[in-house]
């Protein structure tokens, strides 16, 4: 139940349309499923409810060389308490310890908040990658 008010047209809106919820009878399931498939999903939340949740993934295909990729969306009555900012900033900390990695996130170009957050974390956007509607951010963590 949440997870399902937490998943709002705002909320999804600057998201790829594959992470859009259907309108199907057992839409929450299946969106479960689809992440479930494709991305390690963590759960974000505070003292009183979930707040948010944020994916890790490689692409399908894609060899253990290529970047990690990092996506995160947080509730509408999360939006401007620093969530963000403290989960982009504690996964940078945590993968610091760890061996060498590359990160990538994608940020819509209408989402200039999210790019706020990654970069007052590290990250840096990549002009190659980058396009008029994304912008691609990198970090390399770890030793």
């Amino acid at each position: 139940r949440d997870l399902a008010a937490m998943l709002t047209e705002p909320v999804l809106r600057h998201l790829p349309e594959r992470v859009h919820l259907s309108d199907a009878p057992n839409a929450i399931d299946d969106w479960i499923t689809a992440r479930d498939e494709t991305a390690s999903m963590h759960l974000i939340s505070d003292a009183q409810a979930l707040v948010g949740l944020m994916f890790l993934f490689r692409p399908a295909g894609s060899p253990k060389s290529e970047p990690l990729h990092l996506g995160y969306l947080f509730a509408q009555a999360a939006w401007g308490k620093g969530y963000a900012s403290e989960l982009v900033a504690g996964l940078v900390t945590a993968l610091a310890k760890g061996p060498r990695l590359h990160i990538q996130a994608g940020v819509a170009a209408q989402n200039p908040a999210s790019a706020k957050v990654l970069k007052k974390a590290g990250f840096e956007r990549v002009p190659g990658l980058s396009s008029a509607d994304l912008d691609i951010f990198a970090l390399t963590a770890g030793r």
